[in-house]
Parts: structure tokens; C-alpha cells; sequence
């Protein structure tokens, strides 16, 4: 009898012991998986707008009397560096800017867009040409640079981000062969309310 009081006080010991530890592990987690979610649904990214701008930084801009480029797509991406797979791109609503008609602080939208809500790096635009007229009647060479830049800005949620590319054209005459290059020259970020069609 005494044997078989010890066992069950053994077995009487083992249930005491671990009710407690399971009844706390199935609380933590269900609770700890409750809570995982909630932190995923605060997090999960919204969508806000992209509006992009461009502008021409007078240099020799005032050497034409017109100069036009075509614009196929506009990519931006938050990668540490540019990967080719991960661009997201957008197809502007303007494709054609004369840069001539972008001075004394004017400026092309080409594209206001829903985008996901993120930090970005990257702006790219992707020229299919540039066409310049000289004022003495002269169509120059132009050579255009066109690689992705880098340029930190993010889209929020709820929001409208107006991302504006400031262009410059440079006088490259003195070297042999060469006339004018395009080059993007700096970008800014401004985040206003988000505006609704």
C-alpha cells in the first residue's frame, strides 16, 4: 500500500507540475501569436502617391532654341543597390518635354501615381531620345547619362510625395567630338497631402 500511495503521489506530483507549465505555454502561445499579428497589421504598408516633376537648371539651356526629350518609363526602387529585377516602374502621362519651356522656375509633371508606402534610394528615367536645336539653326550631338541616381526618399501612406529631377545641360565643346551632355543634377522630395480625383 505504501508503494502504491508513493506512486500515486508521484503521478499526483507530475500532474501538479505540469498543468501549471502547459496551461502557460498554450498562453503564450496564443497570446504571443495575437500579438505577432497585431505588431504585422500596424506595420503593413499602405499606399500613397508619387508625383514627379522635372525642371531644367539653367547652364547652357539658353544656347537653344529648343530642346525635347521622350520619356518611355520612370523607375524608382529601395534597394542598398540597383538590381535590375526590382524597379518599380511607371509609365509617365507626359512623354514629351521641351526643356527650353522650363525656365525661370517652371516645371513638368509627368507622372501623379498610387505607389506602395516605402523608403526608396533609386530614381531612374528610362530617355528613348533627345532632340536639340541650336539658336543659330545647328542640331548639336547630345549624350545623355542616364544611369539610375541615387537619391533617398520615401512614400507614406495617405500621402503625396512630390519628387522633383532637376536637369542640367553642359556646354562640352572644348573637347574634341563632343558638344552637349544631359545630366540629371539633383532631386528633392517635398510630402503634401495626397490629393483624390
Amino acid at each position: 500500500m505504501s508503494c502504491a500511495g508513493e506512486k500515486g503521489r508521484r503521478r499526483n506530483g507530475k500532474r501538479l507540475g505540469l498543468g501549471p507549465l502547459l496551461w502557460g505555454l498554450v498562453a503564450v502561445l496564443l497570446f504571443g501569436g495575437a500579438s505577432a499579428c497585431s505588431t504585422e497589421t500596424q506595420h503593413a504598408p499602405g499606399r500613397g502617391q508619387l508625383e514627379v516633376r522635372v525642371k531644367d537648371h539653367r547652364e547652357a539651356i539658353a544656347d537653344f532654341r529648343r530642346l525635347e526629350f521622350d520619356i518611355s518609363q520612370i523607375g524608382i526602387q529601395g534597394a542598398l543597390r540597383p538590381q535590375a529585377s526590382a524597379w518599380l516602374l511607371f509609365a509617365p502621362s507626359r512623354r514629351n518635354v521641351d526643356l527650353t519651356q522650363l525656365v525661370g522656375g517652371k516645371y513638368a509633371v509627368l507622372l501623379t501615381e498610387d505607389a506602395p508606402a516605402a523608403r526608396y534610394r533609386w530614381i531612374r528615367f528610362d530617355l528613348e531620345g533627345v532632340q536639340g536645336v541650336l539658336k543659330n539653326g545647328r542640331r548639336p550631338h547630345m549624350k545623355v547619362f542616364d544611369d539610375p541616381v541615387a537619391y533617398p526618399f520615401r512614400i507614406v501612406s495617405g500621402k503625396r510625395t512630390v519628387l522633383t529631377i532637376d536637369l542640367i545641360v553642359v556646354d562640352v565643346s572644348e573637347h574634341p567630338g563632343k558638344d552637349y551632355e544631359l545630366h540629371i543634377r539633383d532631386a528633392s522630395a517635398q510630402i503634401v497631402e495626397a490629393t483624390r480625383s
